[in-house]
């Protein structure tokens, strides 16, 4: 057992690697080809941070760990507000930016739909369909109203002096890709295997230390932007992380091999996470500014889950 929890840790510190590196090269090959950094942070960041999400998803459910994929979803969104986002508002207060409140629309609109589709007990292809398609207004829109200057310095000169560059961070792209996956492997392996050994439901390691792993990418950006003045940033961030998270992450697994919803899910998970998305969209319509009491009520309500969730696994 101690090896199994040693590589459930290893797999987290893979995933961990392997998205910092898979970022940093989807942000330089987007830099390269001359994408301006608004549309990057809108679009190329918000989907690499969100990769491991996807992985893991993805290969639990081909492993036949369904559970574990529905978990780390509903999971992530739950930590991304609950834990990440609450952080980075007792760090430092956020500016409240009508980018913030058009997100938290965005996020809540498609967190209802969501809901609605877990009601059938089953995330069908068509309903990954559906979910997928949601992205397409989400990214013309990030393209629209981004204020795009181009320049001469966005114009690359793909000389012989950048050869070097570009297959340092096409090989550095790829193994953070490799990281992620093998990272991702180890995770759902070891972790059914810890839930196993202890008597625990699988969607009980999903919905803590699985979606806690696999969001850390957002608690990283959320709490260095905190610390350096910009805590709008990991706010924005988690927005458009918990978006992701219900279209591109599930409804791409689910396209792939139509995904069953636990009970729990329905009954306690999906209504927390639709609770602290309302919350938070609550304060930022009515709040020009969220503050430490903002992030204690959002911490609270998580802690409460947390013990729920522990109390309802042992009944």
């Amino acid at each position: 057992m101690l090896i199994v929890v040693i590589l459930f840790i290893l797999g987290i510190i893979l995933i961990i690697k392997g998205g910092d590196i898979f970022t940093d090269g989807a942000i330089w090959l987007a830099g390269y080809t001359g994408i301006p950094q608004v549309i990057i942070g809108a679009t190329v960041v918000s989907v690499a941070t969100t990769v491991p999400e996807f992985t893991v998803s993805l290969i639990a459910t081909l492993s036949g760990h369904p559970d574990m994929a529905v978990g780390n979803v509903v999971g992530s969104s739950i930590v991304n507000i609950g834990l990440i986002l609450a952080l980075s508002i007792l760090i430092a207060p956020v500016i409240v930016t009508n980018s913030m409140k058009k997100g938290s629309l965005i996020m809540v609109s498609s967190g209802v739909i969501f809901v609605f589709f877990l009601q059938d007990k089953t995330i069908t292809s068509v309903n990954a369909v559906f979910l997928l398609a949601m992205m397409i207004p989400y990214f013309i829109y990030n393209f629209r109203h981004a204020n795009i200057k181009k320049n001469s310095q966005n114009g690359n000169i793909k000389d012989s002096s950048q050869t070097g560059a570009i297959k340092k961070n096409l090989i550095l792209f790829g193994l953070g890709a490799v990281l992620i996956i093998v990272g991702s492997k180890l995770l759902i392996d070891n972790g059914s295997k810890i839930a196993e050994f202890l008597g625990i439901p699988e969607l009980l390691i999903a919905l803590t230390f699985i979606s806690l792993g696999t969001s850390l990418p957002e608690l990283v950006t959320a709490a260095t932007s905190a610390l350096k003045g910009n805590p709008e940033i990991g706010a924005g961030n988690v927005l458009g992380a918990n978006f992701l998270n219900m279209t591109m992450i599930f409804g791409g697994t689910a396209l792939i091999v139509p995904v069953p919803i636990p009970d729990q899910t329905l009954i306690l998970d999906a209504p927390v996470m639709l609770s602290l998305m309302f919350a938070t969209t609550l304060f930022l319509f009515n709040f020009k500014k969220l503050n430490r009491i903002h992030g204690l009520i959002i911490i609270t309500i998580y802690s409460i889950y947390l013990y729920m969730l522990v109390n309802n696994s042992y009944i």
